[in-house]
């Protein structure tokens, strides 16, 4: 922008609007033109007619003709880019369009810095800041400062006022355009390159893989092509388009339809759509979000090493407090089970999680029945089975809107929150080789192994960290909403926990008889059970075609997809679920509906009778046989090392006071003959060391008196000690030969040291030794131990 020009003619001084020198060259419609003079408006002229009446004069180049503007008329020729500076480099200020300045924020710099030339504050961050709270203070209840963008949420920061300042005009000159933003408008290229950048936004936008730079470096090439051909024909190159200013439009021509075909409709709709309103939640468990990711980089084999799948992970949320309510983790698919389990964790206190982890009870302690449960529409929540649990339990039931992961944005931030803390992070590696883990369904190179017990750590280890950092959408820990909530609230429970198991399960309908209930080839039936569901189910019920000889009802029956060896009949006249065990069913402990049915493919494939009770118990066994004959040869041989660890013998005290040290050459199994018969004689203390076994004490303090306090108890100690030692070496008899013929270390009488001449071998300065500490002398012998 130009400095301001004060022109005096004799008359009052006028600051005009243009800073123009005389004798600058100017071009209009290709004709270079001179600045000769500026001619005010009459004096007493009023301020708005000065852009009609203010005139600047011009001369042609060429022949002199004058050329008269005024204000207003130079404007409109500036603002249209018609009137320009002959010189390269050089430009005019652009003035205001004639209906206003267009950047929505000129007026509000022009009131900050009139008011900033009011006041005149000191350059200091406390003196800017209270600045600005006094204007906002003053003007707050001023309609034009209440227009202004942003307010109030946008106040203008006081260095960038201070830059407003310095940069726009000077006290007393705050004009309007130069208010306006510095920033130039789309740049104006040649048809053909803007025809060429729109061909590249289309190109870029219409595949998943094409990206902004091999769009530019399309563009680049063309135009390199276009200007090699410019050139031998001597015309005009084009101008180079910038990488910035490509990606400017491609991001200006972004909107719904060209995200939809370049990623989808589905990322689409979660970019631009509008979220569905969730019910507002005014306590705990007023509105619980329910949620489910599958782990695509682990596998997880059990103890019994069934293969388990991908562990999947339900995460149930409370929306008033953001605590997590339930973590179920499975490794199946997402299933009934795994929804009902989910439930049931909401509903019930965690008892058995605060067991195994004591320190982690405070995070554990969110449970309680809610009113209203947000779910997918996936088919486990969308199914019969789940809306019966739910009415049984008096939930409401509700679900998100179909692919709009929007619809539930808080549990969708949680399972990404553990994906960063967990599952991103956790190790792993497969104990099978690629054969076996092939004919097992897995891709040994896209799917990694991680001990169950290791993973549920982390889980758990995370939602404590989860629930004891604040949280950013509510300012404080989930934990502690929840439980400022509780105080005020309470929690409602469920009031009958065995009615909660028997509703939770897959909803089936059966026909009852005398022989109980037959499903999927098992049996349900106990005597007394069967006996009082006949009695009052089958005179009401309404089969029209009943057998002549037995009674039969059709009945709404439960069963836990974990637990196959009970399932829940309901007894429509009672109002109560009534439970009936599997008849002769032990191939199903333990197993669930998933893995039960694995096993029975897999016996197929293998070719084993599959048909009784006993011939699946057999199947069962030997498959587990052969997932052990397949392991690889180095986990076999850790699993041996640490049962013969769990399974050896310990070692009892040795009776004896002397320890013969012999040398044997090695061997495999260390039973190797011992080569010196005489080997080396070292007494033992059986389990007693040197203090008693007291714990080594540290530096003494306290001076002299403490110096001489321990000098004496040392005296009286060692006196002590000599007294005992003496007694225990008159008492003690001479030990009995004993060999311990594993490890080759025998116990044996010593012989008695002759005195040598000359020097002593190292082994007769051993013995020479021991007989001395052990008061042996001529003539004496070692007492016998018993």
């Amino acid at each position: 922008m130009g400095t301001q020009l004060i022109l005096d003619f004799g008359r009052e001084a006028v600051v005009t609007k243009h800073a123009l020198k005389s004798g600058d060259v100017y071009e209009l419609d290709g004709v270079r033109y001179v600045y000769n003079q500026s001619f005010a408006a009459p004096e007493g002229t009023a301020p708005e007619d000065w852009a009609e009446l203010n005139e600047y004069l011009f001369l042609r180049e060429r022949d002199g003709v004058r050329l008269q503007l005024t204000e207003r008329r130079l404007d409109e020729l500036i603002y249209d880019r018609l009137f320009k500076p002959a010189k390269e480099g050089k430009s005019l200020p652009r003035p205001l369009p004639p209906d206003g300045p267009k950047d929505p924020k000129a007026r509000m710099r022009q009131f900050w810095c009139e008011r900033y030339d009011e006041i005149q504050p000191m350059k200091s961050d406390a003196s800017l800041k209270a600045f600005v709270e006094d204007v906002i203070a003053k003007y707050k209840n001023d309609a034009e400062f209440q227009g202004f963008p942003g307010y109030p949420e946008k106040i203008p920061h006081y260095w960038s006022i201070c830059d407003w300042v310095e940069k726009r005009g000077y006290p007393g000159c705050r004009p309007l355009y130069l208010m306006c933003s510095k920033r130039s408008g789309r740049n104006h290229f040649p048809r053909v390159v803007e025809d060429l950048i729109n061909e590249a936004i289309v190109w870029y936008w219409s595949g998943t893989t094409r990206d902004r730079v091999s769009a530019h470096i399309q563009i680049k090439e063309a135009i390199r092509q276009l200007n090699k051909k410019a050139e031998q024909d001597g015309g005009k190159p084009l101008p180079v388009l910038a990488y910035s200013t490509f990606c400017r439009r491609v991001f200006e021509s972004e909107n719904r339809a060209t995200w939809g075909a370049k990623y989808g409709e589905k990322a689409a709709i979660a970019r631009f759509d509008g979220t569905n309103p969730l019910p507002e939640a005014k306590r705990i468990l007023h509105v619980v979000l329910i949620d489910s990711t599958t782990v695509d980089t682990h596998l997880v084999l059990g103890d019994d090493l069934l293969p388990l799948g991908r562990p999947t992970v339900n995460f149930a949320v409370d929306l008033y407090s953001r605590a997590l309510l339930a973590i179920f983790l499975t490794f199946e698919q997402p299933n009934l089970h795994m929804a009902m389990a989910t439930l049931k964790r909401v509903l019930l206190p965690k008892l058995d999680l605060m067991n195994a982890f004591p320190e982690m009870r405070v995070t554990l302690e969110p449970y309680g029945t809610p009113s209203i449960v947000v779910v997918d529409n996936a088919w486990a929540q969308a199914g019969h089975s789940y809306r019966d649990a739910c009415a049984d339990m008096g939930i409401d039931l509700r679900f998100a809107p179909i692919h709009t992961p929007q619809a539930k944005p808080y549990v969708e931030r949680i399972v990404d929150t553990f994906h960063r803390l967990v599952f991103h992070k956790a190790p792993g590696g497969i104990p099978y080789d690629t054969k076996v883990l092939r004919k097992l369904g897995f891709d040994p190179q896209k799917t990694q192994v991680l001990d169950i017990n290791e993973l549920w750590e982390r889980v758990i280890e995370a939602m404590n960290v989860y629930h004891l950092k604040e949280h950013d959408g509510i300012g404080v820990a989930p934990i502690i909403a929840w439980r400022a909530s509780a105080l005020v609230h309470g929690i409602d429970v469920c009031p009958n926990p065995d009615h909660l198991e028997a509703a939770a399960g897959e909803v089936l309908e059966a026909s009852l008889t005398r022989q109980g209930i037959k499903l999927e080839g098992v049996v349900y039936h106990d005597q007394r059970t069967v006996t009082h569901l006949m009695d009052r189910l089958a005179p009401i019920d309404s089969l029209k075609s009943k057998r002549r000889t037995s009674q039969r009802a059709r009945v709404k029956i439960k069963r836990n997809p974990a637990d196959l060896t009970v399932i829940h009949v309901w007894n429509r006249r009672d109002e109560e679920y009534v439970p009936l065990p599997a008849d002769n069913a032990n191939f199903l402990m333990g197993l669930t509906k998933t893995q039960a049915k694995t096993i029975k493919i897999m016996a197929e494939q293998a070719g084993l009778p599959f048909d009784t009770d006993v011939e699946c118990c057999k199947a069962r066994v030997q498959l587990i046989q052969r997932l052990e004959d397949a392991k690889p040869q180095w986990l076999k041989d850790e699993e041996k090392k640490r049962q013969r660890i769990l399974l050896a013998d310990r070692p009892g005290l040795i009776s004896g006071s002397i320890l013969r040290v012999a040398a044997a050459p090695a061997r495999h199994d260390g039973m190797a003959p011992i080569i010196d018969e005489s080997g080396v004689h070292v007494p033992i203390d059986h389990g007693r060391r040197a203090g008693g076994g007291e714990a080594v004490k540290g530096s003494r303090r306290g001076g002299k008196a403490a110096t001489r306090k321990a000098t004496a108890t040392r005296r009286n100690s060692k006196a002590l000690s000599d007294a005992l030692n003496a007694q225990a070496a008159a008492e003690r008899e001479s030990p009995s030969v004993k060999t311990v013929h594993p490890a080759k270390v025998e116990f044996s009488v010593p012989p008695r040291s002759p005195p040598s001449e000359g020097k002593l071998s190292m082994r007769e300065q051993i013995l020479a030794s021991l007989a001395a500490s052990e008061g042996w002398g001529p003539g004496s012998q070692p007492s016998k131990k018993e």
